[in-house]
């Protein structure tokens, strides 16, 4: 059976994402440091690296 990730493992993961995207790896190099396909590492970090890469001061509040 397979153990799903807890939200601090879930994370650490994505801070190490968002910081491997900002140091210019490609998604085929974050999947393969995670044991997944570029394409499924992207389908599950992408948004939120996305959004933990963006300065506060462009996210728009309303």
């Amino acid at each position: 059976m397979e153990r799903s990730e807890t939200s601090m493992e879930r994370n650490e993961t994505l801070r190490k994402v968002t910081k491997a995207l900002r140091d210019g790896w490609s998604w085929e190099e974050i999947g393969q440091q995670l044991g997944l396909s570029a394409q499924a590492a992207e389908r599950e970090y992408a948004e939120d690296a996305e959004r933990a890469a963006t300065p506060y001061s462009n996210h728009k509040f309303y």
